[in-house]
């Protein structure tokens, strides 16, 4: 990114000529760009040979919002002092420059930037593979997920079908109507309960009073109304071992980590609602 306009002095980015199928082209060294980038113009100048990728790859910009979709891929060959290889870069429709050379340039020969004065050293001509604890693998099969997510959607929603019902259709009682008068007792009579006087003494007052305001600085302790509270969990959990729900008053948080066994969680979360006559709304 770049500014344009306003009074404020801007440090030249790292520019350097390579050449490209033995052509010189101007390119930007980036360490903010996850990607090796090409121009589309310098593409058909040069005639690179392209490659139609099978899904369009999302360009996310550094500002939210800002992003783009990478739907062509190119090979050409580079030089660049001791690098002579091929290369392979994205093809988008870039601005003042004809490449970028990214993280994975700089990954791949061991580079080292300097500014103040402007430095480029090159540790390793041949190319390295992109392997190892600092590198991520970014899936980009987003129509795929969003296909393989709405059939997972409609298979559940169809093995929930049968506890998905009105409040009329489930052999519940009425929740409210004329001469209904529902009442649970919290409290047994027949036991006695002891109670624990909580106020604290004067003379251990003022402790009290600095612990807690120190305890609520430091944000060890944070206030909380008890006034509207309610029972929260309903029902056990599937499994003990394997804890991988919470069941509030009116959700249920279900935790997952892949997609199978999501599905296979949520359908035993099912199963528990159907086996303890819990319903849910169809919507």
């Amino acid at each position: 990114m770049h500014l344009k306009g306003f009074n404020q002095m801007c440090l030249q980015p790292i520019k350097v000529v390579v050449l490209i199928n033995g052509q010189s082209c101007r390119a930007r060294l980036d360490s903010g760009s996850l990607s090796d980038f090409m121009s589309t113009t310098i593409c058909d100048q040069l005639q690179v040979q392209k490659e139609d990728l099978k899904e369009a790859i999302p360009r996310q910009l550094t500002c939210s919002g800002s992003s783009s979709k990478i739907h062509t891929r190119a090979t050409a060959n580079l030089v660049y002092q001791d690098i002579n290889e091929e290369h392979v870069f994205d093809m988008c429709n870039l601005e003042s420059y004809d490449l970028i050379l990214g993280t994975p340039f700089m990954f791949q020969h061991k580079i080292l930037l300097g500014l103040n004065p402007t430095q480029v050293v090159v540790n390793l001509a041949d190319s390295l593979p992109i392997r190892g604890v600092q590198t991520v693998r970014l899936e980009a099969n987003t129509t795929g997920i969003a296909a393989s997510t709405e059939c997972m959607c409609t298979e559940l929603y169809k093995y929930a079908i049968p506890i998905c019902k009105e409040a009329s259709e489930t052999p519940l009682p009425p929740l409210r109507g004329k001469g209904l008068d529902h009442e649970i007792n919290l409290i047994d009579p027949n036991m006695r309960y002891v109670g624990c006087h909580t106020r604290c003494p004067e003379g251990l007052r003022p402790a009290w009073n600095q612990n807690r305001s120190d305890y609520v600085k430091c944000s060890r302790w944070v206030g909380w109304s008890g006034i509207n509270t309610v029972p929260m969990f309903i029902m056990q959990k599937p499994t003990k071992d394997g804890h991988f729900t919470d069941v509030y008053l009116d959700d249920i948080v279900i935790y997952s980590d892949s997609a199978e066994d999501h599905m296979c969680h949520c359908k035993m979360v099912i199963d528990r609602l159907r086996e303890h006559n819990f319903f849910l709304a169809e919507r």
